[in-house]
């Protein structure tokens, strides 16, 4: 039960006393996030799984490893890897430093963005994108919240999701709760996302 969940992931956290303050910052089906303020250090996010059915993330682990070893800042300067991933009997956790806004954040924000500055965000995220498909990668949920800004502007993208379905069959729309709705935020997929359940039969996609 969720309640079993949270009591077994508070005994874990109850293990680090420098994590001082835990806030719910997103509340979906497949994952909760949580900001911690950490004593002496920089604060992190943490994107924690409450594993079901015996799921393993092996795959996201060898994948988090491999991120961390490729992705140089000083030469792809707007890609944030996670740089910590936690697996336990019943959860599995990844970590990444806290950053100042995400761009929905920054959107909606006062002073608002002026034209060149724009301009010069968009350029950022059509960087980081470029970036990340050299390597071969995909992130896997791509939004104005998973781009992250610092207190001058400067874009990460970050918090990837390759666990995400490339496309959601439209007799299967419990997909789009479970891998991208959140109790605390809404979700838009542009249309190309879902697929009849013929053609998701046929393994085209």
């Amino acid at each position: 039960s969720t309640l079993r969940d949270k009591k077994k992931f508070d005994v874990y956290l109850s293990k680090y006393p420098k994590l001082l303050q835990k806030t719910l910052l997103s509340d979906r089906k497949l994952f909760k996030t949580y900001s911690f303020l950490v004593e002496g250090e920089s604060n992190i996010i943490m994107k924690v799984y409450h594993k079901r059915d015996n799921a393993t993330f092996e795959h996201y682990e060898k994948a988090v490893k491999d991120m961390v070893k490729r992705f140089d800042l000083n030469i792809h300067p707007n890609l944030l890897p996670f740089t910590r991933l936690v697996d336990e009997t019943d959860f599995t956790a990844v970590i990444r430093p806290k950053i100042y806004l995400t761009l929905s954040e920054r959107i909606l924000t006062v002073p608002f963005l002026r034209r060149i500055e724009k301009h010069w965000i968009i350029f950022q995220c059509l960087t980081a994108l470029y970036s990340l498909h050299e390597q071969g990668l995909y992130h896997g949920n791509v939004s104005a919240s998973n781009f992250l800004l610092t207190t001058w502007d400067h874009i990460f993208l970050a918090d990837y999701a390759w666990f995400c379905p490339n496309y959601i069959p439209e007799d299967k729309l419990q997909d789009l709760n479970y891998y991208f709705q959140s109790s605390l935020t809404k979700c838009n997929l542009p249309p190309e996302k879902f697929i009849t359940s013929e053609e998701a039969q046929s393994n085209k996609f």
